[in-house]
């Protein structure tokens, strides 16, 4: 209901009120600290033209950084006001930025999903940013003179009440034609995630009763939704609209963060994962450091500190604390794992051979500070676990002397760099008895250096977990620890009667033709013994082991090799055969033959 407002006085109110304001700018403007906090508004609005001018210029094949750098732009500003506002909360200088910020806010928030969309309306767009623009300046007149009028005269009160009003008013129409642009496209888009039986039609008659009765509700008080609320909502809607774009655009981000050809398929797509999680925690975290100044927000938080989990007189754990020790322990884990894959990319690490295993060395630790941060969120400190391993007892001790010896075993062999990623090892075991492998010796290369476990694939492809504290107990073989060459000798066989000359020199020209041999590095032929059937000599070579296929396929494809240059020479290797004498000689009845 408007009240009764005697218009005769009204142009006096507005003069005594207008001057009012005046007078509190002229105040305000002079103060040092206001021309500090203009300062760094004006700095803050210079550096972000600078950024999306070289943004712009550097990413003209793809709207996306620009399109995240314009809509976060007015909200730096904003955060920088609120920072002021709470010093000075009645100056009417920042007041006035305050409103521009969150005007200019509103309109790139606006602007967004026509931007993702690719359509837009420029008449009725327009029109409802009118309606904003003037429900924004009565609103802001209405706050200058409650701070700026120090008498108030009569009906002013009614008149304030009024512009309120009108403002809601100017916000309901600029919403409803907003709305009416945007809803039937995304409905238009979106048809398809609807029953057939449901009318599109429908769907836009119930949004639009929907949308009059909480208008209605709104102008007659009995629902109140501040700016700051309505802020809120449209940070919540560009922060979701950013992820999505993060989402949807993720093929294009991974190639121009990371390069693919130094990943594996599943370390990228670990890396896209915890990159979206990250993006999205980090947004709930900005809002959660702004909750000071969203009221509500401030209230939900109170609520979930009063909900007691555990309380005795060691612990006080609250819900509040159990959901910021897990959001915090998810946040800070996905931001080191992205890190830490990123700085393989970097110059100095890029052909080094450690990086692997740094960047295992680094998840472990970065991991084990996570946790006691997690500890600390929660106020978890050693007097709570010492009755809990009391009253577990021996059984508890054990397992848990299995779980730190693994944990502290990796560490071991990170440090003392006895085992990398990417070495080439061999341990007693089977890699496989159903393919095939009858061998009593795994051999095979570490993929990764976990909190308790120690990741190898064969040449067959098959993944095996071992322990840590396998490799500090047992005898491990490792080719490639200081040097990845190693020298190979292969075993064979010449007749007696073969030019020995001939088969080395074919067997020199046969190592020559292997590509994985090291031509540069010493090779080869060691005559063994005089074999019962043979001449035994011993070809040897040096190899890259990093870089061959197997050892197996190394000295199967030389033996194939010499056997061919072997029967193009009729040079023969002799198999074993034993030749029979009879003393007395058989005689055959013939009567007895068929």
């Amino acid at each position: 209901m408007i009240p009764f407002i005697n218009f005769t006085l009204v142009p006096i109110q507005f003069g005594y009120i207008t001057a009012d304001i005046q007078a509190n700018l002229l105040k305000n403007i002079s103060n040092e600290t206001t021309m500090i906090w203009m300062g760094i508004v004006a700095s803050l609005i210079m550096a972000i033209l600078f950024i999306r001018i070289k943004i712009k210029h550097h990413w003209n094949n793809t709207s996306i950084i620009p399109m995240f750098i314009t809509s976060f732009s007015p909200f730096i500003v904003i955060v920088a006001l609120l920072f002021a506002l709470s010093d000075m909360p009645d100056n009417s200088v920042l007041i006035i930025l305050y409103s521009l910020a969150s005007f200019w806010l509103a309109m790139t928030l606006l602007q967004m999903p026509f931007k993702l969309l690719n359509f837009c309306n420029r008449m009725l767009f327009y029109t409802s940013s009118s309606f904003f623009a003037l429900a924004g300046s009565i609103l802001l007149f209405k706050q200058l003179s409650e701070i700026a009028s120090y008498n108030f005269y009569l009906d002013a009160v009614s008149l304030f009440t009024l512009l309120a009003i009108v403002s809601k008013l100017g916000i309901i129409t600029g919403l409803y034609l907003y709305g009416h642009m945007l809803v039937p496209t995304l409905l238009n888009r979106w048809s398809h995630i609807f029953p057939s039986w449901i009318s599109m039609w429908v769907i836009r008659l119930f949004l639009r009763i929907l949308f009059f009765i909480f208008a209605l509700l709104w102008l007659g008080n009995y629902l109140n939704f501040s700016l700051k609320v309505l802020m809120l909502v449209f940070i919540l809607s560009m922060f979701i609209g950013v992820f999505v774009m993060i989402r949807n655009h993720m093929d294009w981000l991974m190639d121009h963060l990371y390069t693919s050809m130094h990943y594996t398929p599943v370390e990228l797509d670990n890396i896209a994962y915890n990159f979206q999680k990250s993006s999205f925690l980090l947004f709930l975290f900005f809002l959660y450091t702004m909750t000071p100044f969203f009221p509500e927000l401030l209230g939900f938080q109170k609520v979930l500190q009063t909900v007691i989990l555990i309380k005795t007189s060691l612990l006080e754990l609250s819900l509040f604390q159990l959901i910021s020790a897990i959001f915090i322990f998810n946040l800070l884990y996905s931001l080191l794992y992205i890190v830490t894959k990123r700085a393989r990319l970097f110059r100095m690490f890029r052909d080094s051979i450690n990086v692997k295993s740094l960047e295992a060395l680094t998840l472990n630790l970065g991991l084990l500070i996570i946790l006691i941060l997690t500890f600390m969120q929660m106020d978890l400190s050693w007097r709570v676990f010492v009755p809990i391993a009391g009253a577990l007892g021996i059984g508890f001790g054990f397992g848990l002397q299995t779980i730190l010896n693994n944990y502290m075993s990796g560490f071991i062999v990170l440090f003392a760099k006895k085992l990398r990623i990417g070495d080439i090892v061999e341990l007693p075991g089977n890699a496989g008895s159903s393919v095939g492998n009858t061998s009593g010796t795994i051999v095979g290369t570490v993929e990764a250096i976990d909190i308790l476990s120690t990741t190898l694939r064969t040449v067959d492809g098959i993944e095996i977990s071992i322990p840590n504290s396998f490799f500090i107990a047992e005898k491990i073989i490792n080719y490639s620890q200081t040097t990845p060459y190693v020298r190979v000798k292969i075993a064979i066989g010449v007749d007696y009667a073969t030019d020995l000359d001939l088969a080395e020199r074919l067997i020199v020209e046969a190592m020559s033709e292997c590509d994985e041999i090291e031509q540069e590095m010493e090779k080869g032929i060691i005559f063994m013994q005089f074999g019962s059937s043979s001449l035994d000599l011993a070809p040897y070579f040096w190899t890259n082991i990093r870089k061959i296929r197997g050892l197996g396929v190394l000295k199967g494809e030389l033996m194939s090799r010499i056997l061919s240059k072997f029967r193009e020479h009729g040079v023969t290797i002799p198999f074993p055969r034993s030749e029979i004498t009879i003393r007395n000689p058989i005689t055959i009845n013939q009567e007895n033959t068929i």
